[in-house]
C-alpha cells in the first residue's frame, strides 16, 4: 500500500513537471517572439534621426525693404570658363555686382577650373589666375569644390593652400554656414591616372575629354569625416566666437554650401544621412550644379537652391538678412536684374 501511494505521488509529480515544462516553453516562445522578432513588424513606427530641438522658424521675407540689411551673402554656382587663365566674364559681372551692392561675404558653390588635368603645372597656373583676381576684389570669397577644381592630392593641397579647406564650419552671429566637398572621392578614383581636357574649338564649352575616370554625374556619398562636422554644429557643440556688434535678432539660420544636387535622389545617401537632421532648423541647401534652369524646392521644411552662372539664367543667389526681421532671398543675373525667390 505504502509503495502504490509513493507511485501515484511520482506519477503526479511528473505531470506536474511536465505541464510546468510547457508552460515555461510557451512564456519563453512569447517572450522571445516579442523581443526578438515582433519589433521590424511594426512598419508603421517611424524612428527619427534627428535629435536636435526644433528652432523658432526663420520669417523668409517676399520683398525689398528700405532698411539697410544687417548682413549679407552671395552663392555663385559652377562659374568655371572655358580657359581659367582668362577669368570667366560672367564670374567677373557676378562678383563685380557683389563688391558694388556692398554684400559681406561670397560662396562659390562649386566647378571653379575646367580642371580634370593631371598636369600640376598646367592646374598651378590656372588656381593662380583665379586666386589673384579673388585677392584683387579684397573682400572674403569662400569656395564649396565641385568635381572639376581638383583631382588629385597634389592638386587639392594647393586648391586649399590658394583658396581654403576642402570643407568647413563658419558662423556669423545667428547665421552658421557648411561648406562641404561632394567630390571627395577623386582623390582615390583618379590616384596615378593621366588625364585631360582637349578643346577643339573656340566655344567656351567646346571641349572634348581624353579619358577621363568617374562619372560626375554619379553622385557619391559624402565622407563621414565632414558629417562628424555637420553632426557638431547641428547640435551646437562647434560655435563660432560672437562679435560685439552682432545683433541679428532672428531665429537661427543654417546654410549648406555645396557643389553636387545629392537632393535630387530620394532614395539616396543624403536624405539617409544628412535630409532629416535638417528638418525644423531653418536649413538651406545652396547647389552650384550644373543644369538649364534654377531650382527652388522645398521638402519637410528644408529649403533646396541650385543656381549656377551656366545655366539659362546665367544667375546667382543673394541673401540678406535684416535686423529683427528675416530673411530676403533674391535670385539675380549677370546682368543684374534680380526677383524674390519663391519655394516650390
Amino acid at each position: 500500500m505504502g509503495m502504490s501511494i509513493n507511485m501515484r505521488f511520482r506519477k503526479k509529480y511528473y505531470i506536474y513537471i511536465i505541464i510546468s515544462s510547457i508552460f515555461i516553453l510557451f512564456i519563453a516562445s512569447i517572450y522571445s517572439t516579442k523581443y526578438v522578432y515582433r519589433l521590424p513588424v511594426f512598419r508603421e513606427i517611424k524612428i527619427s534621426l534627428t535629435k536636435s530641438p526644433t528652432v523658432e522658424k526663420l520669417k523668409i521675407l517676399s520683398s525689398e525693404k528700405n532698411d539697410v540689411p544687417i548682413w549679407t551673402f552671395a552663392v555663385i554656382g559652377h562659374s568655371r570658363s572655358g580657359n581659367e587663365a582668362i577669368v570667366s566674364p560672367s564670374l567677373k559681372k557676378a562678383i563685380s555686382y557683389c563688391r558694388d551692392n556692398k554684400v559681406d561675404i561670397v560662396f562659390l558653390a562649386g566647378d571653379i577650373l575646367v580642371g580634370y588635368n593631371s598636369n600640376i603645372r598646367k592646374y598651378k597656373k590656372d588656381v593662380d589666375a583665379l586666386a589673384n583676381y579673388f585677392d584683387s576684389m579684397n573682400f572674403p570669397i569662400y569656395v564649396a569644390p565641385g568635381n572639376h577644381d581638383f583631382s588629385t592630392k597634389e592638386q587639392k593641397e594647393y586648391f586649399e593652400k590658394n583658396f581654403n579647406k576642402s570643407y568647413f564650419h563658419l558662423q556669423r552671429d545667428v547665421a552658421n554656414f557648411l561648406i562641404l566637398n561632394t567630390s571627395a572621392w577623386h582623390e582615390e578614383q583618379f590616384n596615378g591616372r593621366s588625364f585631360q581636357i582637349n578643346f577643339d574649338s573656340e566655344s567656351e564649352r567646346g571641349y572634348h575629354v581624353l579619358p577621363i575616370p568617374g562619372n560626375s554625374d554619379k553622385y557619391k556619398s559624402i565622407p563621414l569625416d565632414q558629417h562628424k562636422l555637420f553632426r557638431a554644429v547641428i547640435d551646437n557643440k562647434i560655435m563660432g566666437q560672437p562679435r560685439s556688434e552682432d545683433n541679428f535678432d532672428i531665429p537661427n539660420f543654417f546654410g549648406v554650401i555645396m557643389h553636387h544636387r545629392q537632393w535630387v535622389v530620394k532614395e539616396g545617401y543624403w536624405h539617409l544621412m544628412w535630409h532629416p537632421y535638417l528638418k525644423n532648423q531653418n536649413a538651406f541647401v545652396f547647389c552650384g550644379d550644373h543644369i538649364n534652369n534654377s531650382e527652388y524646392k522645398l521638402f519637410d521644411g528644408v529649403h533646396y537652391i541650385n543656381t549656377s552662372l551656366t545655366s539659362n539664367e546665367n544667375s546667382f543667389v543673394i541673401g540678406k538678412f535684416f535686423k529683427g526681421e528675416g530673411l530676403l532671398l533674391t535670385e539675380v543675373n549677370v546682368n543684374g536684374n534680380s526677383k524674390p525667390i519663391i519655394f516650390k
